[in-house]
């Protein structure tokens, strides 16, 4: 499978796209997405376990020493 992948601005109902000589006389699909809604939807909404997890778990040392402070900074 060949991927190709471009982004263009439309200006009109019509948008010419070039291929790479190895797509012709092939099938292809094509998949046109708006790129408008350029901020990620986040889900604000908490996870929390399962009931029946409740009192069943124990804790077996530090878990937060397992992984590196850089690791724990939020990328933004």
């Amino acid at each position: 499978m060949q991927i190709q992948r471009t982004i263009q601005t439309v200006n009109t109902p019509q948008l010419l796209v070039e291929v790479p000589d190895s797509f012709v006389h092939r099938q292809v699909e094509i998949l046109i997405i708006t790129l408008d809604d350029a901020t990620p939807q986040l889900n604000n909404k908490r996870r929390s376990p399962p009931s029946q997890l409740a009192g069943r778990v124990k804790e077996l040392g530090d878990v937060m020493a397992s992984v590196p402070v850089e690791d724990w900074v939020q990328q933004s």
